[in-house]
Formats: structure tokens, sequence, C-alpha cells
């Protein structure tokens, strides 16, 4: 990929300036550490079209490349900016689009929110709308289920049901505005589709609230991982989410992490490895402790690898890595000593290419001494 980046943009504006639009309908829905890009991009834009590279925004912001074009794809699809590439499919480009652009884009997406054609809700996630399943109102993805997007007459039987209807207020009262159709949707879906308790949404809310992550968005996937676990009490969720900030926080100090939230996607791994991979947390921070001695500098990537191996590899105690060591270092041992082996023999070989005779040299010398 090129080093140098043209930033530019097809508003008129060339100041530093942050629309209302973007903080009233993006800002609070996106995760911190993508916004701070995005207001960087706005920022670099007082200087119209200087070049800069993505690693140059990676260390500024102590994130891996990865982790800057997560958010550059992100804001993308969000009709927030353009990225251009070249015909190496390199990024030459961004191009920072009006938001209202992107408001109009949504608009035109949810407008078609319900087919009644075939009697399919539509989800609308990320920007993208997809056909639901006709009889649950529900599409499973591989990730996460979608959000359904009811129609009037299920909101209208929905806000008829007491329990619902106060879910919905005090969920406006705890974010302090009124809730988007959208936000309501996601809010009956919690309690429609996961069966979330009563008690554990109010719990789930003002956890995520006291976490300083008041987007719904945030809180869904809160709620589907709630779901996931099983959780059923308020006293589940304290336990699962106790366990949760302390996998954070030792695997975070593990890398030498202490200035700094962990990202969404730096999360997602940890999530990873105690829930996929089930690895104890002893196992998680031998790993991150390897990467820090063989890469100087925190890398999720790298420790991925590592947990990755022995995953693979049925690990599941500090014996079974002693295991794995001892075999590696074996194999390396052979490997050297064939190596080894094979270097001496090319070595002696060099003085044997040439045909040997077969002469008797006491005979030869006798000969000699006669004549």
């Amino acid at each position: 990929m090129p080093e140098d980046v043209t930033l530019h943009t097809n508003s008129p504006k060339q100041v530093t300036v942050v629309s209302n639009t973007f903080i009233d309908n993006f800002m609070s829905q996106a995760n911190g550490e993508y916004v701070k890009i995005y207001l960087y991009l706005l920022r670099c834009l007082s200087h119209s079209g200087q070049s800069f590279s993505v690693s140059e925004m990676a260390d500024r912001f102590d994130h891996t490349e990865k982790d800057i074009k997560r958010a550059l794809h992100y804001w993308q699809e969000h009709n927030l900016l353009r990225l251009e590439y070249n015909n190496a499919q390199e990024l030459t480009g961004i191009c920072l689009l009006d938001p209202e652009h992107a408001i109009q884009k949504d608009a035109e997406i949810i407008s078609g929110a319900f087919d009644t054609s075939n009697n399919a809700a539509i989800a609308v996630s990320d920007g993208s709308v997809k056909k639901l399943n006709a009889s649950t109102g529900l599409e499973t993805s591989k990730d996460e289920p979608n959000i359904p997007v009811y129609s009037r007459a299920q909101m209208d039987a929905f806000q008829s049901d007491p329990v619902i209807a106060e879910l919905l207020m005090i969920t406006e009262m705890y974010l302090g505005h009124p809730l988007s159709s959208n936000d309501a949707h996601t809010v009956i879906f919690w309690y429609d589709e996961l069966k979330l308790k009563p008690d554990v949404i109010d719990y789930l809310i003002t956890y995520c609230l006291e976490k300083k992550h008041n987007s719904i968005r945030y809180m869904n996937k809160v709620a589907i991982s709630f779901h996931e676990d099983g959780i059923q009490s308020v006293e589940e969720a304290k336990a699962r989410n106790n366990m949760h900030s302390k996998n954070y926080f030792t695997v975070a100090k593990s890398l030498g992490i202490t200035n700094r939230s962990l990202i969404q996607s730096e999360q997602e791994l940890i999530e990873k490895w105690t829930k996929i991979y089930k690895l104890p947390l002893d196992i998680i921070t031998e790993a991150c402790r390897r990467t820090i001695a063989r890469t100087n500098q925190p890398s999720f990537e790298y420790t991925d690898t590592i947990l990755k191996s022995w995953h693979e590899n049925h690990v599941q105690t500090m014996d079974d890595v002693a295991r794995l060591d001892a075999e590696h270092n074996k194999n390396k041992f052979a490997s050297n000593m064939k190596k080894a082996s094979t270097n001496n023999n090319a070595s002696t070989n060099r003085f044997h290419n040439f045909e040997e005779r077969d002469n008797d040299y006491d005979e030869l010398e006798k000969k000699l001494l006669g004549n």
C-alpha cells in the first residue's frame, strides 16, 4: 500500500468543523475510537489536500494499521467518507462526504424497511438491508441476530403491553432523550426475541451507561451476549460482567496497556479466546507475556496467533504448554542437527569431486627404489 494517502472533501468548507448532523445522528452510536479517527480526519482538512499515511495515524492513536482501516471502513459503510483505490487496489485517497448526504441514504434504506408484498420484515443493520424470515420476523446471521423493523400494527400491539411501555419509558429516562424508532425496536427485540427479563434489561442499560457507553448499538451487543450466555437474572448478569471486566483488565495489564481502554476489536479477540477457545486466563496471560518478549510491544494479532496454535493443539494447562515447548525444542534440535549434517557432507564432498585411482602404493614404492 502506498505510504501517502491524499485526504480531501467534496464539501466547500475548508475549516475544522464538526457537523451537527454527525453529532446528532452518528457520534453516539459509534465506537469511541472510530469517533476519534473521524474527528482527526476533519482536523487534517484544515490543510486541504495534505498527504498523510495510515501508519502515521496508527502511531498517533497507538493502534495497529488494521484498527485504522477498520474505522475507515466503518465510516464508509455509514456513507460519511469514500475510500479511493488505484488499479492495484491500494488506498490512495479518503474523501469525506457531507453528513446530510449520509442521512438521506439512511432514509432511503429505512423507507423500504417493511416489504408488504411478501409480508417479510426487513432488518436494517449497519447500513445494510436484509429480508427476514416471514414467520419469525427475524434472521439469524453467523455473527449476531439482526434487529427487526416492526410494522406499525406490531408496534401498537407492543406499546399496549404495560411491561414494554414501561421499558421504553425507563430507557428514554436513562438515555435522556426520546427514542428513535430503531432504538424502540431494539429494546423490544431484547424483551420479545432475546427473552431478557425487564430487571435484566434495566441492569444492562445502567451498566453500559456507567461504563460511558450510551449507544443503543453497543447495548444491543451486550444484550445479545447476555442471551448467548443464558443470563436469567441480575445476579448472573453481574457475575458475568465482573468476569469480563477481570479478563479485559488482566489482558490489558499483561500487554502493558495502561493508558487507554480496549477498543472493540481487542475486546472481541478476548471474547474469542475465553468463549470460543475456552482458554483459562493463565494461559492467555502467558501468551501475552511471550508476545511482549518477542515483539517488545502489545500486539493482539501476535497473541491471537499463539493462542490459535495452542487451541489447535488442545492446550488447557501450563503443563500442556510445557509439553508443546518440549516438542518444539526437540523438533528444532533435530532439524538443526540434520541441517548441520547436510552442511558437513557437502563440505567433505568438495574434496572428492574427482575419480579416485585404485593404486597399490607399496608396490609402486618398491619399483621406484629398485630403479
